[in-house]
């Protein structure tokens, strides 16, 4: 479960979220839409401990996420940036890394079990040795989320959703009983979502 209890968040010094409140159970889905690409994105960082919210607590489970709790909650959670976010390497070497971090040893599936996640998908075989870069943002998001998938993460957070095919794989995601949270400049894909927040009504641009 996802609580968002008066949250303030600041970006470049400047308040510019104040007063979300909301409750998601697990099985739920929440696409949040309006203001700009960075004050969705600095929400989604605070949803998982990366950014400190500047008022108001966000909680998981009942507990809140802090700078000692959020590690915890990054390893069961799956989180699949926005364009610009990705490092420069290969998806294989991306995907290996992942598998390798300690907290995903215990479920890190093999190559042949990611190609035919992926493929299932529509995503092409071959794409484990094409740079993350090269990829287009529909197929770089499909990719993390078959691993998010696999790796059996609870919870999902996707920001900027490229596609109404993403957006459909978030909505299968959610029937299976995992908590999905995306963003999205508009609200053309909210049909996939049960729940939609628009954010222009939390916009605070006071110092």
């Amino acid at each position: 479960m996802l609580e968002l209890n008066d949250v303030s968040i600041v970006v470049g010094g400047r308040r510019r979220l104040s007063a979300l409140s909301l409750l998601l159970a697990d099985g739920q889905s929440l696409l949040f839409t309006g203001g700009d690409e960075t004050v969705r994105s600095a929400l989604m960082q605070a949803l998982l401990g990366m950014k400190p919210v500047a008022g108001g607590h966000v909680l998981i489970d009942g507990e809140r996420v802090t700078p000692m709790s959020a590690p915890c909650f990054r390893s069961q959670t799956a989180w699949v940036p926005a364009s610009g976010q990705w490092p420069d390497e290969t998806v294989h070497d991306l995907v290996d890394r992942l598998c390798r971090l300690h907290h995903h040893a215990a479920t890190a599936p093999s190559q042949d079990t990611l190609r035919q996640a992926w493929e299932a998908m529509g995503v092409e075989a071959g794409v484990t040795d094409k740079r993350i870069g090269e990829l287009g943002e529909e197929t770089r998001q499909l990719l993390m989320l078959a691993v998010a998938r696999l790796m059996e993460k609870q919870r999902v957070l996707v920001e900027e959703v490229s596609s109404p095919r993403v957006a459909e794989v978030l909505r299968l995601l959610a029937a299976e009983g995992r908590l999905i949270v995306a963003t999205a400049a508009d609200s053309s894909v909210a049909g996939s979502f049960g729940q939609r927040m628009d954010l222009e009504k939390f916009i605070d641009d006071s110092i």
